[in-house]
């Protein structure tokens, strides 16, 4: 019996199939991921060159205007709740994202598992620590944790939203971002739906997922 890890329902089945890789629905709460999941040696060596971030770099234009966006409505709740401006970005790929906030007066740090795009990001003067967030230590220092479109790429999404907790001082704010599976898109068009990328995203969410994820 196959249980979802987010609901711990028994109400699974087949949805779509990807070369080797099969994707499950959970009836209960619409979750959609991957079984049985690849090796982190698999990750490790899909992830190592960075060529899965070729097509969201060739649009560094959106992704720099997409930070502002986030970055205004950040830094406004630091200001409304007097957080101080000090920010935490796991999965920072090359630093977009790093680089506008230092530019609006954070205090930056990003977390990436892909060497290649470490050095990019590093590359841009960015402080870059490497490796995956679940390993490495990190005291509850920073007011803010983001994670932009980096859920649906865990292995495990229950332990990567624990380490994200324990990163963020208490009372602080975790804000991430990720594509549901739960659309007409999705229903339509099953496993060509551009989300469906295996290994790259294992795992996507509906809003009752998410929210019992949180919780």
């Amino acid at each position: 019996m196959m249980l979802c890890e987010i609901c711990q329902s028994s109400r699974t089945a087949l949805w779509a199939s990807v070369a080797t890789y099969r994707y499950y629905r959970c009836k209960t709460c619409r979750y959609l991921f991957v079984h049985p999941k690849p090796s982190l040696r698999e990750l490790e060596e899909y992830y190592k060159d960075a060529m899965f971030y070729r097509t969201a770099e060739s649009q560094e234009s959106r992704l720099v205007s997409e930070a502002a966006g986030r970055l205004t409505l950040l830094s406004r709740l630091a200001e409304q709740y007097g957080f101080e401006k000090r920010l935490l970005d796991v999965g920072c790929a090359s630093g977009i994202f790093l680089e506008q906030a230092q530019k609006m007066g954070w205090h930056a740090t990003g977390i990436e598992f892909s060497p290649a795009l470490v050095a990019k990001a590093r590359s841009r003067g960015l402080h870059i620590i490497e490796g995956w967030l679940e390993d490495i230590s990190q005291n509850s220092t920073y007011s803010v944790v983001t994670a932009w479109e980096v859920i649906e790429h865990a292995l495990h999404p229950v332990k990567l939203l624990t380490s994200l907790r324990s990163c963020v001082s208490q009372g602080r704010l975790i804000a991430l971002s990720t594509p549901l599976g739960t659309g007409l898109p999705a229903r339509l068009l099953r496993s060509n739906f551009p989300m469906i990328c295996p290994p790259a995203h294992l795992n996507i969410f509906s809003k009752k997922a998410l929210l019992m994820l949180a919780s």
